[in-house]
């Protein structure tokens, strides 16, 4: 079974994934687990009972990324849901869709807001399924592919690890234990109990190490849960109860597969801080009350152990291990990579790829069109052979609708094609803003039947670059870098804040670094040399345009992509040094391109980002 995690920390979701990693090693699988993290033996998750079996060794390996390959007899494991595109370009064809195994543990799966809506749509294909606890269930079922089956399995926990015998009734005074984690309503609780002598509070404020769980529970007479709207499978109010803590919590869906309110904990509504005070106030004027709660909370940790996951688990293994291996594909004759006469073309954001298509659209038997794709177009993919198949049929779409009926998709000013989506000038919030939409345009112009068709796109082409360019000719455009660090800053786009949601979409370690990253200059020479470095790996120099030459060379520049562009003659004006960008700022951005590597510097060397320092002080050509 190869099992994928986005990390080894101890958090409660890559704690499952090695839990079921450890059911199937002990099931008589060979695990293997795939991480882009590092491996260590002394890592922190190996302290956690039972884990220490999952070290590297004898039927359990692992590997530094997710470069795995399944063949028709493995299973694979994962409960991120943007793992499935690696998973998806690493099976064989011939591996059954049952042998892919998802768990699922929060209802956020079927938020369409969650990961931009990818979690809901991953839950349309065909894979095995294990819900964790029946209020999930109820969330994603209604989109589940019924192809494959999904297995209900309540999530098994270590409560045996927080469990504690405890006296009867309540401490005087009253220990009450929470954690800040997801809600405050801890602190606004013991706040407005900090006069009464017969309470006292302890929290734990950040994310620690079980041992020190255990001893919060372990010292507590009451636990306040405080999990989030959205919550999954609430683990604190179940440890707390195998420590014999009462438990006070709210209904938030999760907490259902173990909360039998008035049972084996009390129910408060949602955030409601004073709804806690009163209860904690009526537990401690009634302590027997706290004998029942607690008795009927240890008999309810009994059945969620991982044994019984294990046994649950041990059925679906059996059932996923007997599907048969998919037939082998009979070979189909793709779609020629290259039909010459369609064309792709990115770059970088403000390298000057509007004023090219511009030009392109200026030559005989050419039409170019920028950005014809809206983000709708993009957002239920995730495997680029499905983006590649979905460009091909626009290209055909375009194409015939060009020579029936003489329109085309594009985006335009009023209709018309333009060298430049953005205002002239900047408005009252000192940006210029993009002007463009995306719509019908006209087509007027005598077309031959295989007259070139070119489309233009960005951060979605440059980011499937190396996929594209094996499919269709491909071309990229670059800039001064300091040319475009200063076009970014001044106007209203993502990349002003080194931010690109195309891009990360399909590069999850861009979209990881740029979340977390809190400067925005360090994002933008991120998102910079991640472009460029795109560029460079995908296509031959051949096909990647210096913004510079272009302009410099009237258009004539533009040959390698049609031959006709020998014949442009076009009067052009480098925008590098503009009167529009702020210059203070671009000479404090070139001591930190200068200072720093990056992929830019295969296409510009550092003195062409001295010179146009040089030359900020001399008006724009």
């Amino acid at each position: 079974m190869h099992a994928l995690t986005p990390t080894y920390r101890p958090v409660g979701g890559v704690i499952k994934v090695f839990d079921y990693a450890l059911h199937a090693l002990r099931l008589g699988l060979r695990v293997q687990i795939c991480s882009r993290e590092p491996y260590a033996d002394s890592l922190p998750i190996f302290q956690i009972p039972g884990l220490e079996a999952l070290r590297a060794g004898g039927d359990v390996t692992y590997r530094g990324d997710y470069g795995f390959s399944a063949t028709p007899d493995d299973v694979v494991f994962f409960s991120w849901p943007t793992h499935y595109e690696q998973i998806a370009a690493r099976l064989s064809p011939t591996v059954a869709p049952q042998r892919v195994i998802h768990v699922v543990q929060n209802v956020r799966h079927a938020n369409p807001e969650w990961i931009d809506g990818y979690a809901l749509r991953l839950l349309t294909r065909p894979m095995t399924r294990v819900v964790v606890n029946d209020r999930v269930l109820a969330a994603v079922d209604p989109h589940l592919n019924r192809s494959c089956p999904a297995h209900l399995i309540p999530l098994g926990h270590r409560v045996e690890y927080f469990s504690r015998p405890r006296p009867p009734g309540l401490g005087r005074p009253v220990r009450v234990g929470y954690t800040t984690w997801k809600s405050d309503v801890g602190d606004r609780v013991a706040g407005a109990l900090s006069g009464d002598r017969g309470f006292r509070f302890r929290a734990v404020r950040r994310t620690v190490a079980w041992p020190q769980l255990r001893e919060l529970y372990h010292w507590c007479d009451v636990f306040l849960g405080a999990p989030g709207p959205e919550e999954g499978h609430y683990l604190p109010g179940l440890e707390a109860m195998a420590a014999g803590a009462v438990v006070v919590a709210p209904d938030v869906g999760g907490n259902l597969v173990y909360c039998r309110f008035g049972q084996n904990c009390l129910q408060v509504p949602f955030d409601d801080a004073g709804a806690y005070v009163d209860t904690l106030r009526r537990l401690a004027a009634r302590p027997e009350e706290a004998d029942r709660l607690r008795e009927a909370g240890y008999e309810e940790v009994t059945h969620h152990t991982l044994r019984h996951e294990r046994e649950a688990f041990a059925g679906v293994l059996e059932e996923v291990t007997s599907t048969p291996p998919r037939p082998a594909p009979h070979r189909r004759r793709r779609r020629p990579p290259a039909r010459p006469a369609d064309i792709v073309v990115t770059g970088l954001p403000r390298s000057g790829t509007t004023l090219i298509t511009h030009l392109l659209n200026r030559l005989p038997d050419t039409v170019a069109l920028s950005e014809p794709l809206g983000p709708s177009r993009y957002k239920p993919l995730r495997i680029p052979d499905e983006v590649g198949d979905m460009i091909a049929e626009f290209f055909d779409a375009q194409r015939a609708a060009i020579l029936a009926d003489r329109v085309a998709v594009s985006k335009a000013i009023e209709g018309r094609d333009t060298d430049n989506f953005f205002e002239a000038a900047p408005t009252a919030d000192g940006l210029r803003h993009d002007i463009a939409e995306r719509g019908r345009v006209g087509v007027d112009k005598e077309l031959s039947a295989g007259f070139r068709l070119v489309i233009k796109d960005l951060a979605t082409f440059t980011a499937l670059l190396g996929h594209l360019a094996r499919r269709f000719p491909c071309f990229g455009l670059v800039r001064n870098p300091l040319a475009v660090l200063a076009s970014w800053n001044s106007v209203d786009i993502p990349m002003r804040e080194g931010r690109s949601p195309h891009a990360e979409w399909f590069d999850e370690d861009l979209g990881r670094f740029t979340s977390r990253e809190g400067e925005r200059a360090e994002r933008q020479l991120r998102l910079l040399s991640w472009w460029y470095g795109r560029l460079r790996d995908a296509l031959p120099p051949a096909r990647v345009l210096r913004y510079e030459d272009v302009v410099a060379s009237g258009g004539r520049a533009l040959r390698v992509i049609a031959p006709e562009a020998e014949r442009l003659d076009e009067t052009l004006s480098s925008r590098n040094v503009n009167e529009l960008y702020d210059h203070d700022e671009m000479r404090r951005l070139a001591d930190r391109l200068l200072a720093t590597g990056g992929a830019w510097r295969h296409f510009y060397g550092d003195h062409e980002v001295r010179e146009l320092v040089a030359g900020l002080d001399r008006p724009s050509r």
